[in-house]
């Protein structure tokens, strides 16, 4: 049985760092950590899941107030 596959677009990089205001090599750090999910596209190409993300940001109990990432 196969899945059906999302309709949501990924996010690239950038996007992820404009969503939670730090550097795109920030995010890329964090990916390879395992500290951010992601989806490998290519040997040297990530995408994320907007869901992903959002889970992310609500796990750390959003941005504000200087929560670490």
């Amino acid at each position: 049985m196969q899945k059906a596959l999302s309709t949501t677009p990924l996010l690239t990089a950038q996007e992820v760092a404009d969503r939670l205001s730090v550097s795109r090599g920030l995010v890329y750090k964090m990916a390879n950590e395992g500290k951010l999910p992601f989806v490998r596209i290519a040997p040297t190409c990530l995408r994320f899941k907007p869901d992903d993300i959002e889970r992310f940001i609500s796990l750390r109990g959003g941005l504000a107030g200087g929560v670490r990432l």
